[in-house]
């Protein structure tokens, strides 16, 4: 709006300019001569600026809006990027909280089949155990159970 109203205040003073000024003059522009009255002079001149001006603002407003447009688009894809950084962050979530649950269960089990000492609790027993006989009647011979066992090393056959 600020600009509209300086707009017609400059050329109100164009014009009373033009109208006070109204005698013919000569014009010489390199090889031409013009003689022309000094209100069509001056009224043109202003007009090839005001049009001359326009061109630069729309060139810039152009430009301006390829840049905004770039901008934009560069945004979008850091959304997208931000998005799918935060998916690929709850995917990974998930899969450690189900690789945790699965070494929990496998620690049950663990614990189930081979007892505390094997998941190192603390009050198992340490040394050699006994194991008990394999069948009745027969006795099995003593072989060390937990860290200090052999792993190649295997009860006697029993012969019957």
């Amino acid at each position: 709006m600020v600009y509209l109203v300086l707009s017609l205040f400059c050329a109100m003073l164009v014009a009373l300019f033009a109208v006070q000024n109204s005698h013919e003059v000569m014009v010489k522009f390199l090889a031409w001569e013009l003689q022309t009255s000094l209100a069509l002079l001056v009224i043109g001149a202003v007009a090839a600026g005001a049009l001359l001006l326009g061109l630069l603002a729309l060139f810039r407003q152009v430009g301006l809006g390829l840049k905004l447009w770039d901008e934009r688009s560069r945004a979008r894809k850091t959304v997208s990027e931000l998005d799918q950084a935060r998916l690929a962050g709850q995917e990974f979530r998930k899969e450690i909280e189900r690789l945790q649950e699965h070494n929990r269960r496998l620690a049950a089990r663990l614990a189930e089949s081979h007892g505390p000492a094997v998941t190192g609790a603390r009050d198992a027993p340490r040394g050699p155990a006994v194991q008990p006989a394999a069948a009745a009647g027969h006795q099995a011979s003593p072989v060390p159970a937990g860290p200090e066992a052999p792993a190649t090393e295997r009860p006697p056959a029993v012969r019957g």
